[in-house]
């Protein structure tokens, strides 16, 4: 049951607070922010984000920024600063709870704060709920416990939460929706200032700082592999916003020159790329860029998740796929003499380049429709009935318009 209207009184705006811990959940964030005012012009959106969501029209009462991290050993030093975060954002909702709490991926920041506002009566909405089915399914429990609905976006989630009785829906991936294949990479690349004429492959080491320091030496070690083969290559080192790395002129003396802009234009522009997994790859899918997937962990990380991780694959392209459609290298395996092949082999567009490209068509189809936002603003919406002087949650089941 939801906190009464009432008590603020009927003329006050629906007020939904929403939480994004790392850069992804703040660009979903931002999208259904947009989402959420164009069908409830008055509402008033506060929540945890970053600039997008900030942009989008919401009040941020905190950045996600001391969040931004990955791994076991590297969330030591920011502990500090997170349980401080998380203690501000509890009292707020304790003090000020909103009409509705939407949480955006992020689980082990979200979990926390979604129980402190199901204590105090405020519905809960989970958009983007975590990777339950690769690791951690007790984390179900804690979903069916604190959550009245769960908006997906990926096709195969929505029956599994939904056999363990959660009301779940498919609202479609909003990627599907933003990006196309582009008809001539060689323009975009003259556009960005690279040689129009030359073969341009990306390199993407991810967004956080413990991602680019793992990645690095194994980006270097493949392109070095690759150039002591061909040479006319061009090497483009994707650098996220928010990050400033030492050393950049140095990588650019070496041929791999940094690229500040979005990594989708990169990735547009390029023929082949190497792409730490995460949602780059599938962006990389949407746009048919052939690409070659990594990732290393640190060693505990990684040896904790080899006790709870159960899926034959990494890379989200071969996960929806059911398939290896892309070459996947983790850990050890992640270095140039192995990743280096594998690249080449995609540059020039050939039978492997090819194959990618069959099957990245078929992933596309697997995201639905266009109005991934739009759709999961009005299940949103409509969990809140406007005609009493209470806001009663709508429990039963509505399937999303695909």
């Amino acid at each position: 049951m939801s906190r009464s209207r009432s008590a603020r009184g009927d003329d006050e705006p629906l007020r939904v607070f929403l939480a994004a811990g790392e850069r992804s959940g703040d660009l979903h964030g931002a999208g259904l922010a947009k989402a959420l005012l164009r069908l409830c012009p008055g509402a008033l959106l506060t929540g945890v984000g970053g600039d997008a969501m900030s942009a989008a029209g919401v009040r941020l009462v905190e950045r996600y920024d001391p969040l931004a991290v990955v791994g076991l050993l590297e969330v030591v030093p920011r502990l500090p600063g997170i349980l401080a975060l998380l203690s501000r954002v509890r009292r707020r909702l304790r003090r000020d709870p909103p009409d509705l709490y939407v949480a955006v991926d992020a689980p082990d920041f979200n979990f926390r704060l979604m129980a402190t506002a199901r204590r105090q009566g405020v519905p809960i909405v989970y958009f983007i709920v975590p990777q339950f089915w690769a690791w951690r399914r007790g984390r179900l429990r804690t979903l069916k416990r604190l959550v009245e609905r769960a908006l997906v976006i990926f096709p195969f989630e929505e029956g599994l939460l939904r056999d363990a009785g959660i009301p779940a829906d498919f609202v479609g991936h909003p990627l599907a929706e933003e990006i196309d294949p582009p008809s001539d990479r060689a323009d975009l690349r003259r556009s960005l200032g690279w040689d129009a004429g030359r073969p341009l492959v990306a390199l993407l080491p991810g967004s956080r700082t413990g991602e680019w320091d793992r990645h690095l030496p194994a980006l270097r070690e493949t392109a070095a592999w690759v150039r002591s083969r061909r040479g006319d290559i061009q090497w483009g080192l994707s650098v996220a916003p928010g990050l400033d790395p030492a050393g950049l002129a140095k990588l650019e003396e070496e041929g791999l020159i940094p690229f500040k802009g979005p990594a989708r234009d990169l990735l547009a522009a390029s023929d082949a790329a190497l792409v730490a997994s995460g949602t780059a790859t599938l962006e990389a899918a949407l746009l048919e860029t052939p690409l070659v997937a990594f990732y290393r962990l640190s060693f505990l990380t990684h040896a904790a998740a080899r006790l709870f991780v159960d899926v034959p694959f990494f890379a989200m392209v071969n996960v929806l796929a059911g398939e290896q459609v892309v070459p996947e290298f983790l850990q050890k395996a992640a270095r140039g003499d192995a990743m280096g092949p594998a690249l080449l082999s995609l540059v020039d567009g050939g039978q492997e380049a090819g194959a990618q490209r069959k099957g990245f068509r078929r992933v596309r189809t697997l995201l639905g429709s266009p109005g991934a936002y739009e759709r999961a603003a009005r299940e949103i919406l409509s969990l809140l009935d406007r005609s009493g002087s209470t806001r009663e949650l709508q429990r039963s089941p509505r399937g999303a318009s695909r």
